[in-house]
């Protein structure tokens, strides 16, 4: 289900609707994107990933599930490593104060997005890890 607006009264409504199907909502997922080589985008892409983690907090979810960001033409596997580690390291102090547990996948290719997953070799994966 793809959650259509953000207004609180909306939120409400879909968090009723949700517990009158009596099957507990377990996990959000969001296509974070922290290796875009502008940094003003990665400020923005933490923003809305502390929004998904407060969304999911309102709605009850208690997993999201987060992704490292795009293979971009020209970042460094090392620059990239450091952008990710740093985004998940300070949404995961902001998660736990929500309640809410992070979930890293390294997701092959989003259909919104324009490269493969940075994290999807194998050995980029555990190095995040």
């Amino acid at each position: 289900m793809l959650i259509a607006q953000h207004t609180p009264a909306y939120l409400e409504q879909l968090k009723a609707d949700l517990a009158g199907t009596g099957m507990p909502l377990t996990m959000i997922t969001t296509y974070s994107d922290f290796t875009h080589p502008d940094a003003g985008q990665r400020q923005r892409e933490m923003e809305y990933a502390r929004f998904d983690i407060a969304l999911s907090a309102q709605l009850g979810a208690r997993y999201l599930r987060v992704l490292a960001g795009q293979a971009y033409p020209g970042t460094e596997c090392a620059q990239g490593i450091q952008w990710v580690t740093e985004s998940f390291k300070w949404l995961d102090e902001v998660a736990v104060r929500h309640g809410v547990q992070l979930l890293f996948e390294n997701h092959s290719s989003p259909g919104s997005w324009r490269f493969t997953d940075f994290s999807h070799p194998p050995e980029i994966f555990l190095e995040i890890c």
